[in-house]
Parts: C-alpha cells; structure tokens; sequence
C-alpha cells in the first residue's frame, strides 16, 4: 500500500490544510459539481500526508478555525479534540498542564516535575510548559497526537504530542492580519507581511500580534480588575531558497507578557484555617489580592530549519535556542488578609538540534533515521510567606537544574503489498540530570505582601540546607503498527508503543532526604482504529479503540519523619493505571455548502494500585480525566450578490473530573457545556472580512481548575464568561 507520503522538514508549507472544527471542502477529482472533503495533510510523522493514512490517532485544527471561534490559546481545545484537556495551571495562569486520555497534568508548575504531553512548534521540542498558555497567533495548524510517541519526539510523550505549525514565508508580497475589538475592553491588532528580497532566492516575513483586555476578575481590595492581558509577539522569518533541493528557514521571535498577577479564587471549606465567612464554590470573578503585581514574562527564541533533497532522501537539520525569564508574585489566600503570599522569580535557556533522514528504499520501504540533542538549564527562586502563623517568617527556595538529553530514532515502514503494510520504529534515549536544591528561611519583622526583593535583602538568614541530586537514565521507546487497505478509502490499523517519561529529582523539598531521585514511568498502548470516507467523499469518519498500561507512575506523596512526625512532601514510583476508551471523529457535507464536524471520546482512566500515607486511592480515576468530551461544529455559506455570509456555531461539552486523586470536595469539578458562534460576509470582490462573535454564549459558569492545600486552603480558576466582539481581516 502506497501511502502517497512526502518527506518534510518543518518549515515546508502544507498547500492542502484542514478545518477540524469547520471542514474545508475542494471540488470533485473527476470534474463534477459536487464539494467533497478536503484532504487533511499532517506532519504527524515529521512526514507530509494523508491523515487517512497515519495508523494512530490524530486530530488537527487549522488556523482557519482558530481565528473563527476566537481560540486565543489551547484551552479553546477542550471538548473539541477527544479524550484531551488543555487546562490552567490552578493558580500559574500561563502555564499550561495538558492531559491526553487521562495521562498528564501535574499541580507542580516547577520545570523538574516535566511532562507528559510535549509541546512541539515548528519542529522544536518546548523544554518547558510555562508560557504554553501564550495567545496563538499566524497559526497554520495544530495537530494533537494522541498515545505515546516515544519513536519520533523521545521522552516525556506518554499521553501525546501538540505539533504546532506556524504559517510560513509565500515568497511573494502580501500581508494578512486581523483588528478585534470586545468586551472586557478588548483590543487586538495582529498583521504578517511577506516579501521577496531576491526574487525566487531569498524572502522574507514579519509577523506582529498585539492583545489587550480587561482581566475578568474584580479585586474587592480596591475596585480594580485582575488578570488582564497586555502580551505581544513578534516574529521575523528569512526563507533562503537558492535551487530546487534547498529549503533553509531562520525564525527569530519575541514574546513579551505583562499581564496582571496571577489570581485563583479562594473556595474553602469551613474546616480549612483560610475560609472566612462569604467564601464558597461560586463563579462571581470577585475576590481580594493585595499583590497586584504584574505577571511578567519574555521569551526569545531562535530556530533555523534546513531541508536538503539529496540523493538518498531529505534531509532535516532543526537547531534552536531559547531563553526565557518569568516574574510574578501573588495573594495566595484571596482574602483581605496578608494569610499566605508567594512568589517566583524563573530563568531558564534551552538548545536543542535534530537531523534526520526520510528516505525511500525503493518502491516499497520508507525509513526516517535521525539523532537529537537537547540541553536545558533553569534556575526558579521562590519566595513563600505564610503571614497567618509566622508573621516575619520567610522561606526561601533556588532550584537550578541541568538536563541534558541524546537519542538516536529509526522508523520504518514496509509495504508488503499496496493494501498491507507494516511499520517499526525504536528510539534510544540517553537523559543526564543534575538538581541543586537551596532552601534557606529568613526573618523579617517587616514584611510587605509583594515586596519581593526588598523583603529578602532585609531579613536575617535563620535556617537553611543545600540538597543535591545527579543521575543519569537510558531508556527505549517505540512502535510496532500495522494497517490494511479494505477498500480505497477505507483503512484499518493497529499498533503497539511503549512510551516512557525521564526520572528526576524533586526540587519543592522540606527535608534533605525528599529530593529523590525518582525513576522513570512507563507506558504500554494498544489500539485499532478506522480511517474511511464514504459517500463520495462527503461523509468522513475516523474511530480508534485503546488500552494504556501506566506503570512506576511519578506521583507526589506526604512521607512522616522525625518524632513527632512532620508531613514531607516527595515524589515517588508509587502506582499504576491504566486507561481504556473510544474516540470518534466524524466530518460530513450533506449538502452543498453546509459544514458538519462532530466528536465523542469515551474514556476511563483509573488508578489500579496507589496508596498514599495508608489511604488506597485504587479505582480513582486519574485527574482530569473527564469519561466524556464531545462537539458539534456546523457551518453553511449562504451565496448572496453582494458575496458570502457564514454563520458558525460549535457546541462542546466536558464531562464531571476531579483535579486531583485525594478527591477533597473542592477538587471535584462540574461538567460543563460551552457553545460559540461566529457570522462573517465575505464580498464578492474584495480581501476582507467582517465578522461578528460570541464565546460561552450561555455563559456557564463553571471550575476549570482546583487544588486542595490541607489545611490551610482549597482554591480555583474559572471558566471564562460570555465574551463577544468584531473582526476585521484583511488578506492582499
């Protein structure tokens, strides 16, 4: 079976993209009238192709569909792709803890907790999820891979992968951009320029986003708002093109973020020492902060991207560097009180390279090899001051970690006959680390809520340790797939792939003896799904079935030391789960001109043998682990004289989860339902476009996040309420 691939490196432009919330539609191969489906192209496999012909799960959204229902960053996602969950970090608003079929999420934003869902953008691995929550903007697609991709992104991809691919240089002179203005005093601008520099040989881009709104939430400390936006990004692309076989791309970008200090609602329970009278489980947007620092942020990156047609194959080289540094202080208690206060001052750089082979060994194999590098250095100073007990008391911790990571990848694919073929891949990986952890408490009988240099530099050095870690793991990872042609647009497959995620050390320590090492966890799936089109090309409809096996799962534990016993918090290999469920993805044009999407993923993820300071947590399910997701999404183009007017509506719907597995009242989360809307013209003549929007038109109020502190606290972040606006864009 020819599975009609081709080679790509990251910077090579899809032609043919994909809606997942709206489908595209391209006419007829033999010429007739009827709209069919368009193809969907995904680099899922660091390869350009046929999503019907990738044998595992993948769901791509395109950057069309983004702009269109206003996703400013992946938390838009949930409901829409199955079995997956982009959520807020509980109380670190930029940081992102995704979690794919159950597995991921962690409530420790702290780079050494790592992940299990990688983040990829253009190519290049994000060593760490604290800005993954940034706007998106000049997005071509996103494409969410769903299992362990242990064979082709390495370590810490138990549950996934988030490929994101931005739009690259045309060549050519124009420009595209987008004017919003909504409540909440909305206002962004974002505009990409393309030009050529030297016809045919050398061009270039600037792409440039600004965003501004209002934060949602009301300080009760003085009337003003909390958590808005002011972040930008800048983006400059050079495309050196000088023959036929040589692709050389260089991105330089710019993050800067100063929005406003981080905020989670305080929702206490009586019997917790933070609860005041007044505080519950509602969604109002009012709390108090008496830290209204803003919330910084910058980001520099750079990539360079060569693909190289050569004799034997293309070759891909990636290298990347980028640095990072995060500032923010905040009112942990959300009370009119100085109870809690807690900052955290993060520097980190990472480099990384990859090259890779894709190369077709006649007419019936297809083999990628390659090699990785990546080195990642951080240091995060945090600052906490629980003024409710120890009124001058300081506690201070400088984590600085080094990690250094190599591996070696081959992935291979064996066309046995042109319905039949069969696919292995192996990786090895070497993963070096090194973590120091300085904790050290001071006393300063004048402490202020958000002074946070001023109120070490005049405290007294009391207490303190220095604990230190090294250890070095090398691990394999990999794939064995198989998928069978039943028809010409119908594919079955099935695969194996055992994942695993690195050991580490744990930097967040009260005693010496918690830092660890903690040893790897592991992950084995299986699944068979359906890839098919029916109907002429009309009707599209994929589903997989799976089963994960989690083993030496990395879970934070309270250990008891000393006489009395002290609670310690550490970071052990103590459980297993696992993880079972169904997905279906369906696209559909009925008629001519009417659009329809839909998804449903059924999943249930449970641990099966987890004790935790003598409580058997055995048959909860895992956090984040809604049993149900789906979405509606449906579109039609009314042909008018005048041009063309698209209303859109898209309905998506999360299940009941808890946010961790104590299962505290407060960690239990609702179901909620979200539905957004769009209506756009289109002139006949013309590059514009003007749209009117709503998100969370019913404005369900609902938890997207929570943790319990016992006993001091349990807090919150909330859904975001009824937002709606108006664009323009235009495209020359």
């Amino acid at each position: 079976m020819q599975a009609n691939r081709v080679p790509l490196g990251s910077s090579v432009v899809s032609t043919l993209i994909f809606a997942a919330a709206v489908p595209l539609v391209a006419q007829a191969q033999d010429g007739s009238s009827g709209a069919v489906l368009e193809q969907i192209i995904v680099t899922a496999q660091k390869r350009e192709e046929n999503l019907q012909t990738v044998p595992f799960s993948v769901s791509a959204v395109s950057g069309e569909s983004l702009a269109r229902f206003q996703y400013q960053d992946l938390k838009n996602l949930n409901g829409l792709v199955p079995n997956v969950q982009f959520t807020q970090m509980s109380n670190v608003g930029l940081t992102l803890a995704p979690s794919i079929r159950g597995i991921g999420i962690t409530n420790n934003p702290d780079p050494y907790t790592g992940t299990e869902v990688a983040v990829v953008i253009d190519g290049v691995v994000q060593g760490t999820r604290l800005l993954g929550l940034s706007d998106q903007f000049d997005i071509e697609r996103i494409e969410v891979l769903r299992g362990p991709q242990g064979t082709l992104f390495g370590a810490n991809t138990l549950g996934g992968v988030v490929n994101i691919v931005s739009r690259q240089p045309t060549g050519e002179f124009g420009a595209y951009g987008k004017l919003t203005v909504g409540n909440y005093d909305e206002r962004n601008a974002a505009v990409a320029v393309n030009f050529p520099i030297v016809q045919d040989v050398l061009a270039g881009k600037v792409s440039l986003s600004q965003r501004q709104r209002d934060g949602f939430y009301t300080n009760l400390f003085d009337g003003s708002n909390l958590m808005w936006i002011d972040s930008s990004k800048a983006r400059a692309y050079l495309l050196f093109t000088p023959n036929d076989d040589v692709r050389a791309t260089l991105i330089v970008g710019r993050d800067r973020v100063r929005n406003g200090a981080d905020v989670a609602a305080n929702i206490s329970s009586p019997d917790e020492l933070f609860w005041r009278p007044g505080i519950s489980r509602d969604v109002n947007f009012n709390l108090y902060s008496d830290s209204p620092h803003i919330n910084r942020a910058d980001l520099n990156t750079y990539t360079l991207n060569l693909d190289w047609t050569t004799g034997i194959g293309q070759l891909t080289a990636i290298a990347n560097y980028m640095d990072f540094n995060a500032f923010n202080i905040q009112d942990v208690d959300a009370t009119a009180e100085f109870l809690m206060n807690a900052g955290r001052d993060l520097a980190s750089r990472q480099y990384s390279a990859e090259l890779r082979l894709a190369s077709d060994l006649g007419n019936s194999v297809e083999l990628t090899v390659g090699a990785f590098f990546m080195n990642l250095h951080y240091d995060v100073n945090t600052m906490s001051m629980v003024h409710a007990f120890s009124p001058d008391i300081i506690t201070q911790q400088d984590v600085r970690s080094d990690e250094e990571s190599a591996a070696l990848f081959a992935q291979l694919y064996w066309n046995v006959t042109d319905k039949l073929r069969l696919g292995a891949g192996l990786r090895m990986t070497r993963i070096e680390t090194d973590l120091r952890s300085l904790n050290s408490t001071h006393q300063n009988p004048n402490l202020h809520p958000f002074y946070y240099a001023r109120n070490i530099a005049e405290s007294t050095l009391i207490d303190g340790f220095v604990a230190n870690g090294s250890e070095t793991w090398t691990e394999p990872g990999g794939k064995l797939s198989v998928d069978y042609k039943i028809a010409p647009d119908v594919m079955v497959y099935g695969y194996y792939a055992r994942g695993f995620k690195s050991g580490g050390f744990n930097g967040r320590i009260t005693d010496p003896l918690d830092i660890g090492p903690f040893e790897p966890e592991y992950i084995d799936t299986f699944e068979v799904g359906v890839r098919s089109d029916w109907l002429d090309q009309r009707l599209r409809a994929n589903i997989g079935v799976f089963y994960s096996k989690w083993d030496d799962m990395q879970v934070p534990q309270s250990v008891f030391r000393g006489n009395p016993p002290v609670a310690s918090s550490t970071i052990l290999n103590a459980a297993s789960a696992k993880s079972q469920g169904v997905e279906l993805e369906l696209q559909a044009l009925p008629i001519d001109h009417l659009h329809i999407s839909t998804s449903i993923g059924y999943l249930d993820a449970k641990y099966e043998d987890f004790k935790d300071a003598g409580v058997d947590y055995s048959g909860r399910p895992t956090p984040y682990a809604p049993q149900w997701t789906a979405s509606l999404t449906a579109s039609y183009d009314f042909q008018l004289n005048a041009g063309t007017l698209t209303p859109s509506f898209q309905y998506t719907f999360n299940d009941e989860r808890w946010a961790a597995f104590t299962q505290f009242p407060a960690e239990r989360l609702d179901s909620y339902n979200l539905v957004n809307a769009n209506i756009s013209f289109t002139p006949v003549e013309g590059s514009w476009k003007v749209a009117l929007w709503a998100t969370n038109l019913t404005d369900e109020k609902y938890l997207s996040s929570s943790l319990t502190v016992p006993p001091l606290f349990s807090f919150a972040s909330f859904g975001a309420p009824r937002q709606y606006g108006i664009d323009v864009t235009f495209d020359f």
